[in-house]
Protein backbone atom coordinates (compact mmCIF):
# COMPACT_ATOMS: atom_id res chain seq x y z
CA UNK A 1 0.00 0.00 0.00
CA UNK A 2 1.00 3.66 -0.40
CA UNK A 3 0.74 6.68 1.89
CA UNK A 4 0.90 10.40 1.17
CA UNK A 5 3.35 12.90 2.67
CA UNK A 6 0.56 14.10 4.97
CA UNK A 7 0.10 10.62 6.38
CA UNK A 8 3.77 10.34 7.24
CA UNK A 9 3.84 13.80 8.78
CA UNK A 10 0.74 12.99 10.82
CA UNK A 11 2.41 9.94 12.31
CA UNK A 12 5.58 11.80 13.19
CA UNK A 13 3.62 14.74 14.64
CA UNK A 14 1.86 12.26 16.91
CA UNK A 15 5.26 11.01 18.05
CA UNK A 16 6.39 14.56 18.75
CA UNK A 17 3.29 15.36 20.78
CA UNK A 18 3.69 12.22 22.90
CA UNK A 19 7.36 12.71 23.73
CA UNK A 20 8.43 14.90 26.67
CA UNK A 21 11.93 16.14 27.35
CA UNK A 22 13.22 17.24 30.75
CA UNK A 23 15.40 20.10 29.58
CA UNK A 24 15.76 22.49 26.66
CA UNK A 25 19.01 20.79 25.64
CA UNK A 26 17.31 17.41 25.48
CA UNK A 27 14.37 18.91 23.59
CA UNK A 28 16.67 20.56 21.05
CA UNK A 29 18.65 17.38 20.46
CA UNK A 30 15.45 15.41 20.16
CA UNK A 31 13.90 17.71 17.55
CA UNK A 32 17.13 17.89 15.53
CA UNK A 33 17.24 14.12 15.48
CA UNK A 34 13.61 13.97 14.47
CA UNK A 35 14.21 16.40 11.60
CA UNK A 36 17.00 14.14 10.36
CA UNK A 37 14.48 11.29 10.35
CA UNK A 38 11.89 13.38 8.50
CA UNK A 39 14.13 14.19 5.56
CA UNK A 40 14.43 10.62 4.22
CA UNK A 41 10.80 9.96 5.10
CA UNK A 42 9.62 12.84 2.95
CA UNK A 43 11.84 11.64 0.12
CA UNK A 44 10.19 8.20 0.08
CA UNK A 45 6.69 9.26 1.08
CA UNK A 46 5.20 8.11 -2.23
CA UNK A 47 6.83 4.68 -2.01
CA UNK A 48 4.89 1.60 -0.82
CA UNK A 49 4.80 1.01 2.93
CA UNK A 50 4.33 -1.92 5.28
CA UNK A 51 2.85 -2.12 8.76
CA UNK A 52 5.08 -4.46 10.80
CA UNK A 53 3.18 -7.60 11.69
CA UNK A 54 0.51 -7.15 9.01
CA UNK A 55 1.84 -9.96 6.80
CA UNK A 56 -1.13 -10.24 4.43
CA UNK A 57 -1.23 -6.44 4.04
CA UNK A 58 -4.89 -5.86 4.90
CA UNK A 59 -4.38 -3.49 7.83
CA UNK A 60 -5.11 -5.97 10.66
CA UNK A 61 -2.73 -8.13 12.70
CA UNK A 62 -4.34 -11.42 13.69
CA UNK A 63 -4.24 -15.22 13.25
CA UNK A 64 -4.34 -14.96 9.46
CA UNK A 65 -1.00 -13.15 9.48
CA UNK A 66 0.56 -16.08 11.34
CA UNK A 67 -0.63 -18.44 8.60
CA UNK A 68 0.91 -16.18 5.92
CA UNK A 69 4.13 -15.79 7.91
CA UNK A 70 4.48 -19.56 8.31
CA UNK A 71 4.34 -19.99 4.52
CA UNK A 72 7.23 -17.55 4.04
CA UNK A 73 9.57 -18.77 6.82
CA UNK A 74 13.15 -19.09 5.56
CA UNK A 75 12.73 -16.67 2.65
CA UNK A 76 15.36 -13.96 2.24
CA UNK A 77 15.49 -10.63 0.47
CA UNK A 78 16.80 -7.05 0.67
CA UNK A 79 16.86 -5.53 4.15
CA UNK A 80 14.68 -2.50 4.81
CA UNK A 81 16.37 0.84 5.35
CA UNK A 82 13.88 1.65 8.10
CA UNK A 83 13.61 -1.16 10.64
CA UNK A 84 10.83 0.28 12.79
CA UNK A 85 8.70 -2.51 14.33
CA UNK A 86 5.91 -0.50 16.00
CA UNK A 87 2.58 -0.59 14.18
CA UNK A 88 3.32 2.42 11.98
CA UNK A 89 3.65 2.86 8.20
CA UNK A 90 7.25 2.01 7.29
CA UNK A 91 8.79 2.37 3.79
CA UNK A 92 8.61 -1.15 2.35
CA UNK A 93 11.93 -1.08 0.52
CA UNK A 94 12.77 -3.27 -2.46
CA UNK A 95 10.50 -6.09 -3.53
CA UNK A 96 11.60 -9.65 -2.85
CA UNK A 97 11.73 -12.38 -5.46
CA UNK A 98 8.69 -14.23 -4.07
CA UNK A 99 5.04 -13.40 -3.47
CA UNK A 100 2.09 -15.04 -1.77
CA UNK A 101 -0.58 -16.61 -4.00
CA UNK A 102 -2.74 -13.47 -3.66
CA UNK A 103 0.10 -11.30 -5.02
CA UNK A 104 1.31 -9.74 -1.75
CA UNK A 105 5.10 -9.59 -1.82
CA UNK A 106 7.10 -11.61 0.71
CA UNK A 107 8.73 -8.43 2.03
CA UNK A 108 5.65 -7.92 4.24
CA UNK A 109 6.56 -11.14 6.10
CA UNK A 110 9.90 -9.61 7.12
CA UNK A 111 8.32 -7.75 10.02
CA UNK A 112 11.58 -6.51 11.53
CA UNK A 113 13.19 -5.64 8.20
CA UNK A 114 16.39 -7.68 8.65
CA UNK A 115 16.16 -9.47 5.31
CA UNK A 116 15.03 -12.91 6.50
CA UNK A 117 11.66 -14.32 7.57
CA UNK A 118 12.13 -16.13 10.88
CA UNK A 119 10.87 -16.49 14.46
CA UNK A 120 11.85 -12.89 15.24
CA UNK A 121 9.14 -11.74 12.82
CA UNK A 122 6.58 -13.92 14.60
CA UNK A 123 7.33 -12.00 17.79
CA UNK A 124 6.54 -8.74 15.98
CA UNK A 125 3.15 -10.23 15.06
CA UNK A 126 2.64 -11.05 18.73
CA UNK A 127 3.68 -7.56 19.84
CA UNK A 128 1.26 -5.90 17.39
CA UNK A 129 -1.55 -8.47 17.66
CA UNK A 130 -5.07 -7.01 17.29
CA UNK A 131 -3.69 -3.69 15.99
CA UNK A 132 -5.34 -2.23 12.91
CA UNK A 133 -4.74 0.78 10.72
CA UNK A 134 -7.37 3.47 10.44
CA UNK A 135 -6.36 5.22 7.21
CA UNK A 136 -6.95 3.78 4.74
CA UNK A 137 -9.49 1.58 6.55
CA UNK A 138 -8.45 -1.99 7.22
CA UNK A 139 -9.93 -4.74 5.02
CA UNK A 140 -11.62 -7.45 7.10
CA UNK A 141 -10.43 -11.02 6.66
CA UNK A 142 -12.83 -13.54 5.16
CA UNK A 143 -13.72 -16.65 7.18
CA UNK A 144 -15.38 -19.29 5.03
CA UNK A 145 -18.07 -21.33 6.79
CA UNK A 146 -18.53 -24.95 5.73
CA UNK A 147 -21.71 -26.97 5.30
CA UNK A 148 -22.85 -29.99 7.37
CA UNK A 149 -22.31 -33.42 5.82
CA UNK A 150 -20.21 -31.87 3.09
CA UNK A 151 -17.12 -30.15 4.49
CA UNK A 152 -14.45 -30.89 7.14
CA UNK A 153 -15.75 -30.42 10.70
CA UNK A 154 -14.21 -29.35 14.00
CA UNK A 155 -15.46 -29.71 17.59
CA UNK A 156 -14.59 -29.30 21.29
CA UNK A 157 -14.51 -32.45 23.45
CA UNK A 158 -13.39 -33.53 26.92
CA UNK A 159 -13.21 -36.70 29.01
CA UNK A 160 -14.11 -36.75 32.70
CA UNK A 161 -11.22 -37.29 35.14
CA UNK A 162 -10.94 -37.69 38.92
CA UNK A 163 -8.57 -36.69 41.71
CA UNK A 164 -7.19 -33.57 40.02
CA UNK A 165 -4.80 -31.81 42.40
CA UNK A 166 -3.26 -28.34 42.59
CA UNK A 167 -0.68 -27.86 39.84
CA UNK A 168 -2.38 -30.43 37.60
CA UNK A 169 -4.61 -29.64 34.65
CA UNK A 170 -7.77 -30.38 32.75
CA UNK A 171 -7.72 -30.84 28.99
CA UNK A 172 -10.01 -30.11 26.07
CA UNK A 173 -9.44 -31.79 22.72
CA UNK A 174 -9.94 -29.96 19.43
CA UNK A 175 -11.16 -32.81 17.23
CA UNK A 176 -11.03 -32.60 13.48
CA UNK A 177 -12.42 -34.79 10.71
CA UNK A 178 -12.47 -34.76 6.93
CA UNK A 179 -14.65 -37.75 5.99
CA UNK A 180 -15.24 -36.50 2.48
CA UNK A 181 -11.59 -35.90 1.59
CA UNK A 182 -11.98 -32.19 0.86
CA UNK A 183 -8.42 -31.39 2.01
CA UNK A 184 -5.68 -32.41 -0.42
CA UNK A 185 -2.91 -30.71 1.55
CA UNK A 186 -3.26 -29.30 5.05
CA UNK A 187 -1.06 -26.30 5.83
CA UNK A 188 -2.58 -24.63 8.87
CA UNK A 189 -5.64 -23.54 10.80
CA UNK A 190 -6.36 -20.55 13.01
CA UNK A 191 -9.25 -19.93 15.39
CA UNK A 192 -10.25 -18.12 18.55
CA UNK A 193 -12.25 -19.25 21.55
CA UNK A 194 -14.03 -17.03 24.08
CA UNK A 195 -13.65 -18.29 27.61
CA UNK A 196 -14.30 -17.89 31.29
CA UNK A 197 -11.62 -19.99 32.97
CA UNK A 198 -11.33 -19.23 36.64
CA UNK A 199 -11.91 -22.68 38.13
CA UNK A 200 -10.36 -21.86 41.50
CA UNK A 201 -12.56 -18.78 41.94
CA UNK A 202 -9.70 -16.38 42.69
CA UNK A 203 -10.50 -13.95 39.87
CA UNK A 204 -7.45 -14.79 37.75
CA UNK A 205 -7.54 -16.87 34.54
CA UNK A 206 -5.52 -20.06 34.85
CA UNK A 207 -2.38 -20.66 32.74
CA UNK A 208 -3.28 -21.92 29.30
CA UNK A 209 -1.41 -23.81 26.57
CA UNK A 210 -2.09 -25.81 23.41
CA UNK A 211 -0.29 -29.05 22.59
CA UNK A 212 -0.46 -30.77 19.20
CA UNK A 213 1.09 -34.00 20.50
CA UNK A 214 -0.52 -34.38 23.92
CA UNK A 215 -1.98 -37.76 23.04
CA UNK A 216 1.14 -39.18 21.40
CA UNK A 217 2.63 -38.64 17.93
CA UNK A 218 0.71 -36.06 15.94
CA UNK A 219 -0.42 -36.50 12.34
CA UNK A 220 0.95 -32.96 11.90
CA UNK A 221 4.50 -34.20 12.46
CA UNK A 222 7.13 -33.56 15.11
CA UNK A 223 6.33 -30.42 17.14
CA UNK A 224 8.88 -27.68 16.54
CA UNK A 225 10.28 -29.40 13.45
CA UNK A 226 7.38 -30.27 11.14
CA UNK A 227 4.64 -28.22 12.80
CA UNK A 228 4.18 -25.66 15.54
CA UNK A 229 1.63 -23.64 17.51
CA UNK A 230 1.14 -19.90 17.97
CA UNK A 231 -0.99 -18.83 20.94
CA UNK A 232 -2.09 -15.33 21.92
CA UNK A 233 -4.12 -15.18 25.12
CA UNK A 234 -6.08 -11.93 25.46
CA UNK A 235 -6.99 -12.16 29.16
CA UNK A 236 -8.65 -8.74 29.16
CA UNK A 237 -11.14 -9.76 26.46
CA UNK A 238 -11.34 -13.41 27.51
CA UNK A 239 -10.30 -14.66 24.08
CA UNK A 240 -7.54 -17.10 23.21
CA UNK A 241 -6.21 -17.14 19.64
CA UNK A 242 -4.58 -20.33 18.38
CA UNK A 243 -2.81 -21.08 15.10
CA UNK A 244 -1.52 -24.55 14.23
CA UNK A 245 0.75 -24.52 11.19
CA UNK A 246 3.08 -26.72 9.21
CA UNK A 247 6.73 -25.95 8.48
CA UNK A 248 8.36 -26.41 5.09
CA UNK A 249 5.54 -28.32 3.38
CA UNK A 250 1.93 -29.33 3.86
CA UNK A 251 0.68 -32.72 5.00
CA UNK A 252 -1.72 -34.95 3.06
CA UNK A 253 -2.69 -37.49 5.73
CA UNK A 254 -5.35 -35.92 7.97
CA UNK A 255 -5.80 -37.13 11.56
CA UNK A 256 -8.66 -36.91 14.06
CA UNK A 257 -7.27 -34.64 16.80
CA UNK A 258 -5.82 -31.26 15.95
CA UNK A 259 -4.50 -30.66 19.45
CA UNK A 260 -5.32 -30.30 23.11
CA UNK A 261 -6.03 -27.19 25.17
CA UNK A 262 -4.44 -27.52 28.60
CA UNK A 263 -5.56 -25.44 31.60
CA UNK A 264 -3.49 -25.64 34.79
CA UNK A 265 -5.36 -25.64 38.12
CA UNK A 266 -3.05 -23.47 40.22
CA UNK A 267 -5.08 -23.54 43.44
CA UNK A 268 -7.96 -25.55 44.84
CA UNK A 269 -10.31 -23.16 46.63
CA UNK A 270 -11.84 -25.13 49.48
CA UNK A 271 -14.21 -22.28 50.25
CA UNK A 272 -16.50 -23.37 47.40
CA UNK A 273 -17.85 -26.78 46.43
CA UNK A 274 -17.74 -26.40 42.66
CA UNK A 275 -16.03 -24.13 40.17
CA UNK A 276 -16.59 -23.74 36.46
CA UNK A 277 -14.81 -22.81 33.29
CA UNK A 278 -16.54 -22.30 29.97
CA UNK A 279 -15.16 -22.35 26.44
CA UNK A 280 -17.61 -20.89 23.98
CA UNK A 281 -18.17 -19.14 20.69
CA UNK A 282 -15.48 -21.02 18.77
CA UNK A 283 -15.12 -18.62 15.83
CA UNK A 284 -12.95 -16.83 13.25
CA UNK A 285 -12.02 -20.27 12.01
CA UNK A 286 -9.70 -20.32 8.99
CA UNK A 287 -8.14 -23.45 7.48
CA UNK A 288 -5.78 -23.18 4.50
CA UNK A 289 -4.08 -25.65 2.20
CA UNK A 290 -0.50 -25.53 0.90
CA UNK A 291 -1.29 -22.61 -1.42
CA UNK A 292 -3.02 -20.64 1.38
CA UNK A 293 -6.39 -21.27 -0.25
CA UNK A 294 -9.35 -21.33 2.15
CA UNK A 295 -10.92 -24.70 2.88
CA UNK A 296 -14.48 -24.32 4.30
CA UNK A 297 -14.84 -25.91 7.75
CA UNK A 298 -18.16 -26.74 9.38
CA UNK A 299 -18.68 -26.03 13.06
CA UNK A 300 -21.82 -27.62 14.46
CA UNK A 301 -23.52 -25.11 16.81
CA UNK A 302 -23.93 -27.99 19.25
CA UNK A 303 -20.13 -28.37 19.35
CA UNK A 304 -19.49 -24.65 19.70
CA UNK A 305 -19.15 -24.65 23.48
CA UNK A 306 -18.07 -26.80 26.39
CA UNK A 307 -18.62 -26.27 30.11
CA UNK A 308 -16.13 -27.69 32.61
CA UNK A 309 -17.02 -28.11 36.28
CA UNK A 310 -14.49 -28.94 38.98
CA UNK A 311 -15.60 -30.52 42.24
CA UNK A 312 -13.40 -28.87 44.85
CA UNK A 313 -14.04 -31.71 47.32
CA UNK A 314 -12.74 -34.68 45.34
CA UNK A 315 -11.03 -32.95 42.38
CA UNK A 316 -13.40 -34.45 39.79
CA UNK A 317 -13.46 -32.67 36.42
CA UNK A 318 -16.74 -33.04 34.51
CA UNK A 319 -17.40 -31.89 30.95
CA UNK A 320 -20.88 -30.92 29.76
CA UNK A 321 -21.89 -30.28 26.16
CA UNK A 322 -25.28 -28.69 25.67
CA UNK A 323 -26.30 -30.69 22.61
CA UNK A 324 -28.41 -33.25 24.50
CA UNK A 325 -29.18 -31.83 27.92
CA UNK A 326 -30.59 -28.41 27.02
CA UNK A 327 -32.94 -27.15 24.33
CA UNK A 328 -33.40 -23.51 23.34
CA UNK A 329 -36.21 -22.54 20.96
CA UNK A 330 -37.17 -20.88 18.74
CA UNK A 331 -33.81 -19.68 17.40
CA UNK A 332 -33.78 -17.15 15.89
CA UNK A 333 -36.51 -15.46 17.92
CA UNK A 334 -38.11 -12.05 17.54
CA UNK A 335 -38.78 -11.53 21.27
CA UNK A 336 -39.45 -14.65 23.37
CA UNK A 337 -37.47 -17.88 23.56
CA UNK A 338 -37.72 -20.88 25.86
CA UNK A 339 -34.97 -22.77 27.69
CA UNK A 340 -35.71 -26.39 28.64
CA UNK A 341 -33.39 -28.75 30.53
CA UNK A 342 -33.48 -32.52 30.21
CA UNK A 343 -35.31 -34.47 32.95
CA UNK A 344 -32.01 -35.91 34.25
CA UNK A 345 -30.70 -32.43 35.01
CA UNK A 346 -31.26 -30.40 38.20
CA UNK A 347 -33.14 -27.12 37.98
CA UNK A 348 -31.58 -23.87 36.84
CA UNK A 349 -29.95 -21.51 39.35
CA UNK A 350 -29.92 -18.47 37.10
CA UNK A 351 -29.66 -17.45 33.44
CA UNK A 352 -27.62 -14.72 31.75
CA UNK A 353 -27.74 -13.16 28.29
CA UNK A 354 -24.47 -11.52 27.20
CA UNK A 355 -23.41 -9.53 24.15
CA UNK A 356 -20.46 -10.69 22.04
CA UNK A 357 -18.11 -8.51 24.11
CA UNK A 358 -19.00 -10.55 27.20
CA UNK A 359 -21.14 -7.89 28.90
CA UNK A 360 -24.13 -9.22 30.87
CA UNK A 361 -27.35 -7.67 29.53
CA UNK A 362 -30.00 -9.82 31.25
CA UNK A 363 -29.82 -11.92 34.43
CA UNK A 364 -32.75 -14.00 35.69
CA UNK A 365 -33.02 -16.29 38.70
CA UNK A 366 -34.84 -19.59 38.25
CA UNK A 367 -35.33 -22.83 40.16
CA UNK A 368 -37.14 -24.82 37.47
CA UNK A 369 -36.14 -26.80 34.38
CA UNK A 370 -38.01 -24.57 31.93
CA UNK A 371 -37.88 -20.79 31.52
CA UNK A 372 -39.22 -18.35 28.93
CA UNK A 373 -37.29 -15.12 28.47
CA UNK A 374 -38.08 -11.90 26.61
CA UNK A 375 -35.40 -10.26 24.43
CA UNK A 376 -37.75 -7.52 23.29
CA UNK A 377 -35.59 -4.72 24.71
CA UNK A 378 -32.45 -5.91 22.90
CA UNK A 379 -31.42 -4.94 19.38
CA UNK A 380 -31.34 -7.58 16.65
CA UNK A 381 -28.08 -9.50 16.65
CA UNK A 382 -26.16 -12.44 18.10
CA UNK A 383 -25.98 -13.04 21.85
CA UNK A 384 -24.59 -15.64 24.25
CA UNK A 385 -26.91 -17.49 26.61
CA UNK A 386 -25.50 -18.96 29.83
CA UNK A 387 -27.59 -21.29 31.98
CA UNK A 388 -26.09 -21.98 35.41
CA UNK A 389 -26.94 -25.23 37.25
CA UNK A 390 -25.41 -27.17 40.12
CA UNK A 391 -23.94 -29.55 37.53
CA UNK A 392 -22.27 -26.93 35.38
CA UNK A 393 -22.86 -24.13 32.90
CA UNK A 394 -24.60 -24.51 29.56
CA UNK A 395 -23.63 -22.07 26.82
CA UNK A 396 -25.54 -21.43 23.62
CA UNK A 397 -25.30 -18.79 20.89
CA UNK A 398 -28.72 -17.28 20.12
CA UNK A 399 -29.96 -14.88 17.46
CA UNK A 400 -32.65 -12.24 17.78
Amino acid sequence: MYLTDASYLSNFIDIIRNRKAKSLKVKTAFFLGLLLQLVPVLLVAQQPVVYPGDINDNGIVNNVDVLFWSRAVGATGPERTFKETDFLPVPAGEEWGQSFPDGVNYRTADANGDGIVDEADLEIIRANFNRRRTSPPAEEDVFTIGQPLADPAISLNGQDVTNVLEGENFEIDIDFEDPFGKIDTFWGVGFQIHYNRDPDGNGNPEPFSFDISRNGASWLGTPGEDADVFLFDDKEQGIVNVVVYRKGSGVTTIGNTLGTMIVIIEDINFGINKAEATFENFDRLKLVDGSLTDVPVYLDPMDNSLAVTIDMIDGTVHYIKDNTLMKVYPVPSKDFFTIKLDDVMPGMDYVEVLDMQGRTLIRRKSDGKELTMNLGDLESGIYLLKVFTSEGVFVRQITK
